[in-house]
Parts: C-alpha cells; structure tokens; sequence
C-alpha cells in the first residue's frame, strides 16, 4: 500500500511539470475547437483587442480561417521590399505626400520599421476585412464608419491602413503580393491621374510614416460556403513615433499564424443564420454546453455579399422552455435540474435570428456519446485531458465533459483516475472505463 502512495505521488507530481509546461507553452485565452469543414482538424481559439469585454452590444464570434504565419525572415522580407520603395520615391523625387508642395528627396529617406502592436491591430482587421471588405470595423459600435483609422484594444493608434485580397493561400507570398499591389498604384501617383486611387501607394512612400504592421488571414467561407474563389485578406497598419503609448516600441513578431477562430465583435444586424449544437440528453445534476455558431454576412464591400463563419461567444439572449428541467445561463451553459425536456434557444438581440434545440434530463444516463478520456470535449484524448482532470480533481474551475472524469470506472474522479489517464496518453498497456460518471 504504501508503495502505491508512493507511486502515486510520484505521478503526482509529474503531473504538475506536465501541467505547468503545457499552460506555459500555450498561448494566453486560446482554446481548441473542432473545425466546421473537417472533423479530424481544429482552430485555436484567439482573442481579440475587445472580445473579452464586448462594447456597445456587439456578439463576439470566432471567425474561422488560417493566418499568414510570420517569421523574423519573413518580416524583414517585407520591410526590405517596402523599403526598397520608399527609397525609391525619394530617388526619383516624386512629390511629398506629406505636402504636394514639396518634392522628396534622397535625405527625406528614412527606413520604415516593424511594430509587434500594428501587427496585432492588422492580423485583426486582415480578419474583419475577409468577412466586411472594406474599411471599417464590423462591431457594434463602429459598424459603418468606412475611415481608415478607428479605436484598437492594443495601446496604439494608428494613421493609416491599407489592405489587399489576393490569391496566394495564407503563405507570406500573400504580403508580398500585398505591398506589390499597393506599389501598382505608383503610375497614377506619378501622372496624377483624375479619380485614381493612390492612397496605399502613398502610405508606404510617406516618409512620416515610420512603423508598420502586416497580417495576412484566409477566410474560406469570405464569398460564401459554395464559392471557388478564395481570397487571402491581408492588411498593413502605419504609425508616427508621436502616436505610440509606448517609448520603448517591439519591433519583433507577435507570433501569429496557422489554423485560427478569430474573436472579432459583430454588429447584431450582420448575424444572418444561428445554429446550435449539443447532447440531446443530459444527467440531472450535471451541466453542458450548448454550441452557437453564427453566418456573419455583410454587403457593400469590395466584392459585394461576403461571409464568415464561427462559434458566437458572447452576446446572444438565452432561454429555456422549461427552466425547473434544464436551466440555461448567459453563455450558454445549461444544467439539467430535474427529469424532463426543456427546448433551449437563442437569440440574436434586436434581431429576427433565432435558433432552438431540445434538451432532455434524466436521472441517468440514457446515452454513451462521450470518449472515455475525453473530459475536455474537444474530441480527442491527449494531455489537455489529463490537466483538465487534474485541475477538475484538485478543485479548480475548469470546464469539463463530466460523464467522462471516471476513467478507472470506480464511481470516483480522483487522483487515481489522473494517474490512469496519464499513462493511458503516454501509451501505456490502459484501458479506460466507458461508464459514465454521475455524481
């Protein structure tokens, strides 16, 4: 016996390392969802400047896609080709955008540099512009303010903003391609042609404008599920050394990039189509989570009707037919009470957008639908199990599939059951129990 105490403790702590290194590799607020186009693929869940704390009645939904993923050498490939240009101008003294009066000039050349908070401000509106393309925020409280500056969450205001779709998927070709697109407006600003827009070309040769952030994101639902073109959004942020928060600026990568479900805030008006998901049965006395994922539709853009999809986080009004069987809260979360059906729904505020699904208590578990091991739900059994169990057993508060906390089947979630579903992940010669746990 006390062999296995101290087995068990060794374990233990083990399972403290594990814990400690995976919550230090994994980055602040993100978790995991399954994807909606394939079930053996997940989106990290980001956080967005606003969407822990949504302004003005904006829903916080998760805008799925891929970001450009950035490196240092990558970073200086685009600064090199921007620069290039703005050297360029100043070369062939090509008038000041700063004051057409004046032309530049070879000491008017200053190299533009990286800034880490205009990438998190561009990474966020490279998203917003794949679902509304065009400038502008799309949440509630700026929704159709087309200007090319706006409020940001990071500490930085930015100048200007420049953006560009093109057909290189989510790779750094897609920046690249950008800054050319831009640079193709230089032949207008040269010859002043009537009604040409110039203004991407003059962001980048304004020798005012000395930081700048780009991000690149691929949404494949922007021109609809059924649409062939898919477009690359990427958008670049400039700044003056006056406008930033910060004396001490980052000029390093924010670390961006692959497989994302971007929070953004969205205007209530944009929300077109809601569904929801979850377990038709519930045990009373235990709690679940209802799944919303809305269509976010917007019009007037660059190429007219454009969409993005995602699971909604915040923002959405919540009821139960039938509150003394199962509850529902706020954010979706409901709570089987007593033996009966409720239809749980959702709405959008303000909005003719609803959706509903029925929920049914028992006094046990009529069903077997979890993965033995699977206590976080996501689909998978690997170590975020083992640190949810953990957490769950050492009484921290963590959202968990809680037919599942019973691993070794013994009518108990304790230690013991970490220690199993450790070795089982670690492939241990385990079998975990597939009996739901009640408490």
């Amino acid at each position: 016996m006390k062999k296995a105490q101290v087995l068990i403790k060794k374990f233990a702590v083990l399972l403290i390392c594990i814990t400690m290194i995976i919550i230090s590799s994994a980055p602040s607020q993100q978790t995991r969802v399954r994807a909606a186009d394939s079930s053996d693929n997940e989106y990290t869940v980001r956080e967005g400047d606003f969407t822990s704390a949504p302004r003005g009645g904006s829903l916080v939904v998760a805008i799925e896609g891929s970001f450009v993923t950035l490196g240092e050498n990558e970073k200086n490939d685009v600064l090199d080709r921007v620069n290039e240009i703005r050297l360029e101008a100043c070369k062939e003294h090509l008038v000041n955008p700063e004051n057409s009066s004046k032309t530049l000039s070879e000491s008017d050349y200053v190299p533009i540099k990286w800034s880490t908070l205009l990438e998190l401000v561009a990474a966020m509106r490279a998203v917003e512009a794949s679902v509304y393309c065009m400038h502008g925020r799309i949440g509630a409280t700026q929704w159709g303010n087309t200007q090319s500056t706006f409020d940001n969450g990071y500490g930085i205001k930015a100048c200007s903003e420049v953006i560009a779709w093109n057909w290189n998927r989510d790779n750094t070709a897609a920046l690249l391609e950008a800054v050319d697109q831009w640079y193709g407006e230089k032949s207008d600003y040269v010859n002043e042609t009537p009604g040409a827009v110039t203004g991407h070309y003059t962001a980048m040769i304004n020798p005012y404008n000395l930081y700048i952030g780009l991000s690149g994101f691929w949404n494949p639902n922007m021109l609809g599920t059924d649409s062939t073109y898919r477009y690359t959004t990427v958008a670049a942020q400039f700044a003056r050394p006056s406008w930033q928060s910060d004396p001490n600026i980052r000029e390093d990568i924010a670390g961006i990039g692959g497989r994302v479900a971007q929070k953004i805030e969205v205007a209530p008006s944009l929300i077109s189509e809601l569904s929801l998901s979850a377990d038709a049965g519930i045990v009373v006395g235990q709690t679940s989570k209802v799944i919303a994922r809305a269509t976010v539709k917007t019009s007037g853009g660059v190429f007219g009707l454009s969409y993005g999809l995602g699971n909604v986080y915040a923002g959405l009004t919540w009821k139960s037919s039938n509150p003394s069987a199962v509850s529902v809260s706020d954010d979706g979360t409901i709570t089987a009470v007593s033996k009966g059906t409720a239809t749980i729904t959702a709405s959008v505020p303000d909005q003719d957008v609803e959706a509903s699904i029925t929920i049914t208590a028992d006094t046990q578990s009529s069903h077997n639908t979890f993965e033995p091991g699977d206590v976080n739900g996501d689909g998978s059994v690997d170590n975020q199990d083992v640190v949810a169990l953990f957490r769950y057993v050492s009484g921290g508060k963590v959202e968990v599939v809680k037919v599942a906390l019973d691993p070794d089947g013994d009518g108990d979630a304790t230690n013991l059951d970490v220690v199993l579903l450790f070795r089982y992940v670690s492939g241990a010669n385990v079998e975990l129990s597939s009996v739901p746990y009640a408490e």
